[in-house]
């Protein structure tokens, strides 16, 4: 953790030197910048400070403008670099006299109020919360009493600095007018310790009543002491599945659900990493198999030990621009529903917002997902 910080620090003042040189065109700029980066750099201390936590309301009114700051950090490097580019391509085509004048018209302040504009409109798209998505999956030789079968998805919440007690109980108020069989928590639903977030979280004991619940962790739940989330999970109502599955009646018919660790038990030294077979073992005879994994990566074992639909997180879909497109490069499986090779893939974009509260180019969802029979021959 202390050499990530080191390398961040020492990224975000190469980023603030290069905004400094490229934008600021007086002291304000300077300063405005420089508060920006001390607001992010503190960002640690509220995790690690414990006197941090005798302020809870100053403490989170500061967590929240340092996620800001990110955003809007993140905001000007990306309209600045974007400048740069256009000035190029001034400079070739008509003149250093035009790209001058071009510079000259989108620098200081002007730059600061358009970022300024475009974290807003991402913060706002964030924090108004999800939206429901319905996805339909055709599973071939799907008994029909199974057909119809209802699950709602929730990923990536991160209950925490920037989503509360209000935003979790508007998402219940989503899952309740679906009613679904079937409610899944497929990882990093929290994003601090169990006594500071166990109030905020308190409400999902109420998915219980809509159908069984099932979690499996995701690597923030890791980060965050997985014996004391593990406990506090089952104490609201959800099985919680380690490597593990079990069989679940529907309409007099069951199926097979499982579900998978995180590799961060291993990074952490806090438990078993995935094991997928592990996680199948049990559900040879099962008419359909669904696996729940935090991350979308291991569809390539469940494909291989026999599961029907992998339903995933992790990835937010880059969450805003310019890492909608940029995080697709590390991602094999991306965002949405994608078949690979006899098995099909949810990937949620995520439930909530993780770091800066922004949503640019995605949008936070619940996800409705209907497993239907496919048709003959398809």
């Amino acid at each position: 953790m202390a050499r990530f910080i080191l390398v961040f620090s020492l990224l975000l003042t190469v980023v603030m030197f290069y905004l400094g040189w490229r934008l600021a065109e007086s002291l304000v700029h300077w300063i405005l910048l420089a508060a920006m980066a001390m607001l992010i750099l503190m960002l640690p201390t509220f995790y690690w400070n414990s006197e941090s936590d005798k302020y809870p309301v100053l403490k989170n009114i500061l967590q929240q403008v340092s996620y800001l700051s990110m955003a809007l950090i993140s905001c000007l490097f990306v309209l600045c670099a974007l400048r740069d580019l256009v000035l190029i391509a001034v400079t070739l085509t008509a003149g250093a006299d035009q790209a001058a004048m071009v510079f000259n018209l989108t620098g200081g302040t002007i730059a600061f109020l358009a970022a300024a504009l475009v974290t807003l409109v991402g913060f706002w798209r964030a924090i108004r919360g999800p939206r429901v998505r319905q996805v339909t999956v055709p599973i071939a030789g799907l008994p029909t009493i199974l057909s119809g079968l209802h699950i709602v998805q929730i990923s990536d919440l991160h209950v925490g600095p920037t989503i509360g007690r209000r935003y979790v109980e508007r998402l219940l108020q989503m899952v309740d007018e679906l009613k679904p069989d079937l409610t899944v928590l497929t990882g990093d639903i929290v994003d601090g310790d169990v006594e500071e977030l166990r109030d905020v979280v308190a409400p999902l004991s109420r998915l219980f009543p809509y159908g069984r619940v099932f979690f499996v962790p995701g690597n923030h739940e890791y980060y965050w002491d997985i014996d004391t989330w593990t406990k506090e999970f089952r104490r609201l109502g959800a099985t919680v599945l380690l490597n593990s599955g079990e069989y679940v009646k529907h309409n007099g018919h069951q199926f097979w659900i499982g579900g998978v660790t995180d590799p961060a038990a291993l990074q952490t030294h806090s438990g078993k990493g995935p094991d997928v077979k592990q996680a199948y073992a049990g559900a040879e005879n099962a008419d359909f198999r669904l696996l729940l994994s935090h991350r979308p990566g291991f569809v390539v074992e469940a494909a291989a030990a026999g599961f029907h639909l992998q339903l995933s997180g992790h990835t937010h879909g880059g969450q805003f621009f310019p890492w909608t497109y940029i995080l697709r490069i590390a991602h094999r499986f991306f965002i949405g529903l994608i078949k690979y090779d006899n098995i099909w893939l949810y990937v949620s974009p995520g439930t909530g917002s993780w770091g800066p509260p922004m949503r640019l180019g995605t949008t936070p969802e619940v996800t409705s997902i209907r497993i239907e029979t496919a048709p003959a021959g398809s």
